[in-house]
């Protein structure tokens, strides 16, 4: 549904009745007052965190032409259809805002300091003067088609519809509508009373430009959804502090708060009740739309502390909720000192090198903003989420977040200790595998395919995604080079449902039932074991394409750091990428900048280990400028052996994250250099037993799929059996049984535990009814069970 001229004027008409009829029950002057202070504080953090400093002001001043527009040598205003995604012309309005933020004062450096070189531009009458003709010009070349707001080049805008307008309904909804909001705001609140205010026509039109934009809040767009609802109700906010309407606040302080409660649908947009922000149907985006909306949360609810619009509790908690689960996805960068997104939160945006400065560069939240928010609210984890924001602290670890997290809805999970950080992304018949919009990420159809990323450093993954091979992604099992990888067949949904993962706090299980949604061509089931004492195992099992194109699981890919050294022998000079790399039999070991990796005796599979410089190409991937630069990186990957009727054989391998050459040299001179155990990788089990911790880690692939024997501690013997698909972690020390369902179809199930220990003499029998949050875990104590 497209919005009507005669709708927007209505809509501004009965929003400004509806304020005056109800003047009686407003709050006061005070209360707008105190609101709109605040509010500028805020503004001044946007201003900050723009690519548009103050120290520009004398050049803009300088060449602004007497009709108000900059030259298109340094704005090129072309609009309508064939501007491209990310319009240039909106910079027009980047630049008032800046200037604006100098002429009322109050910019700040990046230190927190007054910033002294814009404080000559307070008041300034030449400053202000530019920004009236700047704004005028917008004004008068603005659109008057309101299908041109959200619909352009359609048959309500068509192409050749004359005004500033862009295609892509991001520009004219959220991003102008923001820069006019905050500048106006500005202007029509001046620091020093003597100052003019906005005139009646500014005023006017700035309202028409804000009404026009919040309007669309009402209509069933389907990008309104989630983190851009929340974008429009800031939009909505402003406007209501510029009119002084209560109506209007209430109701966008009621759209932040209504969208800030967790929806009951996995594939919904918004922050679900694991702390992860689902985006554009069902994908992972809480590094992209996740960090605007907190940052529209920050600039909007500190404003309400003593005013009728202070959210809930329960709003509270949800929202605390949502930074805790952020908390897991951020890592600090030790050879820059920058906290970094997990680039498994970013989406299609992690196609960017950091120069480009967008969310992948760094997180761009202001932690002492954050803070402000969580004094506001007196909400802990959103102050813990603060402390951990500053960076330079020495622990890729930051903010202390240790253990293992498992967010069920968005079938993610993470993995953190004091010296490494671990995430691993799936995706199932609940979420999405990746999504390509706007020229972003054309090549990401396997970004969900159970990709893993482990940080010790935090550079391993910098700057080098445009030189991937995207058919070699860190962590996945794939049938090489089968799919093909474009933008108009990225985006998938799995047939498979029993995706997830479960965790008791300190170690993990992850499990994927894998079906290539495109080609059908290529199934496998695997599980990753998180384990205390720096270990994460992984076991692929159940594998079969119909193709012949080669089966690989890949370790990692990244950036190229040393030396690389196989069974004790460092093969890196045998292993030119161009030249195919290097092929070891019966490997034993792999060790490359400080990860490990030990394989089995019972592995049949060939290890292929590639380095060297390759070329990449930033237009490729995505639509930054930056020109092609070619990258030194390091590949491993395991060759499936194929079986029969296109089978091919299970494979299996330890990963110690963080740990030195001499230290893995070490570890392998022991008996066990794993101490686990695989107690079964089949078509119905996968289990493995951790000798560190006597625990048995279990998925059960199928109903009634058999029992599991190991032997635990002081001579004791167990067999472990559960009567559906299920995960499984028992304690043998503590008794402690640990149940999630990754398909969340369960209502109930049972775990039996047949042992001639101490504790169990012979067999017990657990009875489980699942959680009603679907996908989280059960536990019960088989020892207190009489």
């Amino acid at each position: 549904m497209q919005l009507t001229p005669r709708f927007t004027l209505l809509a501004a008409l009965a929003v400004s009745a509806i304020a005056q009829s109800t003047s009686s029950s407003c709050p006061g002057p005070e209360v707008f007052k105190t609101m709109i202070t605040r509010r500028k504080d805020t503004i001044m953090d946007y201003v900050l965190a723009a690519p548009f400093p103050a120290s520009d002001i004398p050049k803009w001043l300088a060449s602004l032409t007497p009709t108000g527009q900059w030259p298109t040598a340094d704005i090129n205003y072309r609009s309508g259809c064939g501007v491209g995604t990310a319009w240039a012309a909106s910079g027009h309005w980047r630049r008032i805002l800046t200037m604006t933020a100098a002429y009322h004062g109050g910019l700040r450096t990046a230190s927190g300091a007054v910033d002294t070189a814009a404080e000559q531009y307070l008041g300034n009458t030449q400053l202000r003067a530019a920004i009236d003709l700047a704004m005028q010009w917008w004004f008068d070349n603005d659109f008057e088609e309101i299908g041109c707001l959200a619909g352009g080049g359609g048959s309500d805008c068509p192409c050749e519809t004359p005004g500033l307008w862009s295609p892509n309904h991001f520009a004219g909804v959220y991003f102008i509508p923001t820069q006019v909001g905050q500048a106006c705001l500005l202007l029509d609140n001046p620091a020093d009373e003597s100052l003019p205010r906005l005139s009646d026509s500014q005023h006017e039109q700035c309202l028409r430009m804000l009404l026009r934009a919040y309007g669309t809040m009402n209509h069933d767009y389907a990008w309104k959804t989630g983190g851009e609802t929340v974008l429009l109700a800031k939009i909505g906010i402003d406007t209501g502090l510029l009119n002084s309407n209560n109506t209007m606040l209430k109701d966008a302080y009621g759209r932040i708060h209504n969208n800030l409660l967790p929806p009951t649908d996995p594939r919904a947009d918004g922050f679900h009740a694991d702390g992860a922000l689902g985006q554009r149907g069902g994908a992972l985006y809480t590094g992209t739309y996740g960090s605007d909306y907190i940052n529209v949360l920050v600039a909007t609810e500190v404003l309400t502390p003593g005013t009728p619009y202070l959210a809930p509790q329960a709003v509270i908690d949800s929202a605390s909720n949502l930074f805790e689960g952020s908390s897991w996805m951020i890592y600090e960068n030790q050879d820059t000192g920058v906290v970094n997104w997990d680039p498994s939160t970013l989406g299609r945006s992690i196609v960017y090198p950091v120069s480009d400065n967008r969310l992948n560069a760094r997180i761009q939240m202001n932690s002492t903003a954050v803070a402000d928010l969580g004094r506001a609210w007196n909400a802990g984890p959103i102050l813990k989420f603060a402390d951990s924001m500053g960076g330079n602290t020495g622990s890729i670890n930051i903010g202390d977040v240790s253990g293992a997290k498992v967010f069920h809805v968005k079938d993610y999970i993470v993995h953190r200790t004091d010296n490494y950080v671990s995430t691993l992304k799936m995706f199932s018949s609940r979420t999405l595998n990746s999504e390509c919009a706007n020229g972003q990420n054309p090549l990401g159809f396997h970004l969900s395919d159970g990709l893993r990323y482990t940080f010790v450093s935090g550079s391993e993954y910098t700057d080098m995604m445009h030189a991937w091979d995207w058919n070699l992604l860190p962590g996945i099992t794939t049938d090489y080079g089968r799919t093909p990888l474009t933008c108009a067949t990225s985006s998938y949904f799995s047939a498979e449902s029993f995706v997830g993962g479960l965790s008791d706090g300190s170690s993990a299980i992850g499990v994927m039932r894998y079906t290539n949604p495109m080609t059908g061509g290529l199934k496998f089931q695997k599980a990753w074991f998180f384990l205390e004492g720096g270990r994460e195992h992984v076991m692929v099992g159940d594998v079969w394409a119909n193709s012949t194109a080669p089966v690989y699981s890949v370790l990692d890919q990244k950036r190229r750091a040393g030396g690389v050294v196989v069974n004790g022998v460092d093969v890196a000079a045998q292993s030119s990428w161009d030249a195919g790399g290097s092929r070891s039999e019966s490997t034993s070991s792999l060790w490359h900048d400080n990860i490990g990796y030990f394989f089995s005796s019972a592995n049949e599979a060939d290890l292929v280990v590639k380095v060297g410089e390759r070329p990449g190409n930033w237009t490729a991937i995505g639509t930054s400028k930056q020109p092609p630069s070619s990258v030194n990186l390091f590949a491993a990957y395991l060759e499936h052996k194929a079986s029969q009727d296109g089978s091919y054989q299970p494979i299996s391998y330890t990963t110690f994250p963080a740990i030195s050459a001499d230290a893995f040299a070490e570890r392998l001179e022991t008996d066990n250099p794993s101490s686990i155990l695989e107690l079964s990788n089949t078509a119905q089990i996968t289990a493995i037993y951790d000798l560190e911790s006597a625990t048995v880690y279990a998925v059960f692939w199928v109903s009634d799929a058999g029992e599991v024997s190991f032997a635990g501690p002081g001579g004791s013997t167990f067999k472990l059996s559960a009567s559906a698909p299920v995960a499984v972690i028992f304690d043998t020390m503590l008794g402690d049984v640990v149940v999630s369902d990754p398909s969340r179809g369960l209502d109930n199930f049972e775990v039996v535990v047949e042992g001639n220990s101490e504790m169990v003499n012979g067999k017990k029998t657990l009875a489980f009814k699942m959680p009603l949050e679907r996908g989280t875990p059960a536990t019960r104590n088989l020892y207190s069970m009489a």
